[in-house]
């Protein structure tokens, strides 16, 4: 059976520890009304996480996030720090969102999709792909295995 904690159980600002649910909450961040954190997920500092937003089991969110509304995280997410997720965003189980990425409105992030940093995320990704970014230009999707990492 999956557990969320729900935001009216939440105090904002400060640092909590659910030993129900495990999820963490730091100082500084603010959690919206009817928005459900997973088993252990972790919002970092000074993150705003929006209106019916979920938020994945043992996800977490980095510092200086702003998660947009109705934003669906998969489990086992990392994002970075410095992230911008907008309004109705699918991030997938296991996507990995690197520090200063800003993903547009309404984007699909396939499951165990990687997300360099600082790349401006304009279309979907499929499941299983790296998106690298050079000089601020999103770069075509590649499969994870055929990747060039410079």
């Amino acid at each position: 059976m999956e557990r969320r904690a729900k935001s009216q159980d939440m105090s904002m600002g400060q640092m909590l520890r659910y030993t129900d649910y495990g999820a963490r909450v730091r100082d500084g961040s603010v959690i919206s009304k009817k928005v459900a954190l997973g088993l252990g997920s972790h919002i970092n500092e000074c993150v705003t996480v929006s209106k019916g937003t979920e938020v994945g089991n043992f996800s977490s969110v980095g510092d200086n996030c702003y998660i947009g509304r109705d934003v669906i995280i998969g489990d086992n997410v990392e994002i970075g720090d410095h992230v911008l997720v907008g309004e109705g965003c699918f991030i997938g189980n296991g996507a990995e969102i690197g520090p200063g990425v800003n993903i547009e409105p309404g984007l699909i992030i396939g499951d165990k999709s990687e997300i360099e940093c600082d790349s401006e995320i304009t279309t979907d990704i499929p499941p299983n792909h790296t998106v690298m970014s050079y000089n601020g230009v999103q770069q075509t999707p590649r499969p994870k295995s055929r990747a060039i990492r410079k």
